[in-house]
């Protein structure tokens, strides 16, 4: 599915083979343009006396990051899945003419479906009112308060629910935690898609607890994590079925420890 755009030689960066892509919209077809680098040395027949298949380089257009992200998700699902089609057929044709002591290093681009953030999750056909409702609901039985709902804006596609996580069940100050959500919609109002992810600092100060705090801080990380762990059980059970198709509820990963030193990188010196 791809079209060979140009081969150009580039002197000191080899040979590029140019091939555009198409991403299919409704009304007209835009590409993406694949650039393939070899390196060819030829013999008197025109054989390769030493040729190197090196990397392969996606030109991100930007105008592609405008795409409705419907189109983007099918755009990659496409790409990446043909991307390993052409590859394959290059390692079995050329496997006669391969130095085999270094075989065939390509590591398939097409991982399944992913939404484009880290551990999110990805709705359709759910209005972004219920949507929230159904968040909030799920945080908030599970212990969270909520303090904020900051779509306030209906131009923005962004909406940021800020919870906090008690850490005495007599006050409402602890763990700031948020639920970020970014929502497309389709013509008639539902998400296409929204999608959800969690955005909280376990790194944060949290509030002096006085003496009277010290049980209460002393559990604080166990209740954090079993109230986390409840409230996307819920937001799975209430959720799943407007999940994006091909996708599956996605619980992230357990985070650091609360109010834990955030890891500085090392510095070597030589």
């Amino acid at each position: 599915n791809f079209s060979l755009v140009s081969i150009t030689d580039a002197k000191d960066k080899g040979i590029l083979y140019t091939f555009s892509y198409p991403i299919s919209l409704d009304i007209k077809t835009q590409s993406l343009n694949l650039i393939i680098t070899t390196n060819e040395t030829l013999d008197a027949k025109m054989g390769c006396a030493n040729c190197f298949f090196r990397k392969h380089e996606l030109i991100d257009d930007p105008t592609f990051r405008n795409l409705p992200w419907m189109t983007q998700y099918d755009f990659v699902r496409n790409i990446f899945s043909d991307m390993d089609k052409a590859y394959a057929n290059i390692q079995s044709n050329g496997h006669n003419f391969m130095d085999q002591k270094f075989g065939f290093n390509y590591k398939s681009q097409w991982q399944g479906e992913r939404n484009f953030l880290n551990y999110s999750n990805s709705f359709v056909g759910i209005t972004l009112l219920t949507l929230k409702r159904d968040v909030v609901e799920s945080f908030t039985n599970a212990g969270f308060v909520l303090i904020r709902d900051t779509n306030d804006v209906k131009s923005t596609n962004f909406t940021e629910l800020v919870f906090t996580f008690p850490i005495d069940a007599e006050k409402k100050e602890g763990v700031i935690y948020k639920v970020n959500v970014f929502h497309q919609f389709d013509t008639s109002g539902a998400c296409y898609p929204c999608e959800v992810s969690e955005n909280y600092n376990p790194h944060q100060q949290l509030p002096a607890m006085g003496i009277t705090g010290v049980p209460s801080r002393l559990t604080l990380e166990s209740r954090f994590i079993a109230s986390r762990l409840a409230a996307f059980e819920q937001m799975k059970t209430s959720t799943t079925r407007y999940l994006r198709p091909r996708t599956t509820f996605v619980v992230p990963p357990r985070p650091a420890a609360l109010g834990s030193t955030r890891v500085l990188p090392s510095l070597v010196v030589t």
